[in-house]
């Protein structure tokens, strides 16, 4: 196994890994999540590196895999205006138009 860049800990991938070799064969080869800790609670601990996942199995061999991970983004959005102000009335009723 080799890591590079910011990942979770030796044991911690190769627990992922464990853990995905059961998981995986739903999914085709291929699992993306972006709230890893809802599907594998051990990668709460690690959400500041590993909140989102990209897994490819690889070769026919199914522990075979290419990790991806990306860290937790909280952010806030700051919308333009008064959300009411975009609603327009047209015959068919009410739709929001841009802002």
């Amino acid at each position: 196994m080799t890591l590079l860049g910011a990942t979770p800990g030796l044991a911690e991938v190769a627990a992922l890994s464990d853990w995905l070799i059961d998981y995986m064969p739903e999914y085709d080869g291929i699992l993306t999540n972006d709230r890893l800790g809802k599907i594998w609670p051990a990668a709460r601990t690690d959400a500041g590196i590993a909140s989102g996942l990209l897994a490819v199995s690889i070769l026919q061999a199914p522990s075979d895999f290419i990790l991806w991970f990306r860290p937790e983004l909280i952010g806030t959005t700051l919308w333009a205006e008064n959300p009411v102000k975009a609603q327009r009335r047209y015959a068919d009723g009410i739709r929001r138009g841009p802002r």
